[in-house]
């Protein structure tokens, strides 16, 4: 009886730590792949700020442009605007100058 209790002990024992070992593996494993991707991920963030760099002038000279155009548009529109009083202003003055003369 003791020796089937014993062997019983031994029997678990070694299933407990092979299902230790198991799980050691496997959090070692998933350990592993986590360190992969944070090197991965810090890889990427450097290649991106190096193209970043790389490009800076270009994006910055294609920004500068488009607000450039902007402010020309807007302007334009302005003087549009402006334009157009101007000449609505003098037909009124001229049709009230008629009406008068």
């Amino acid at each position: 009886m003791k020796k089937k209790i014993l062997w019983k002990a031994r029997k678990h024992t070694k299933l407990y730590v092979s299902c230790l070992v198991l799980q050691n593996k496997t959090i070692v494993f998933w350990m592993i792949c986590l360190l992969l991707v944070v090197c991965l991920c810090i890889f990427c963030l450097g290649f991106l700020d190096e193209f970043l760099d790389k490009f800076e002038f270009i994006i910055r000279a294609c920004l500068d442009w488009w607000i450039g155009l902007q402010i020309l548009l807007f302007w334009h529109e302005c003087l549009d605007q402006q334009s157009v009083t101007y000449k609505t202003t003098n037909c009124q003055l001229s049709k009230h100058i008629k009406k008068e003369g």
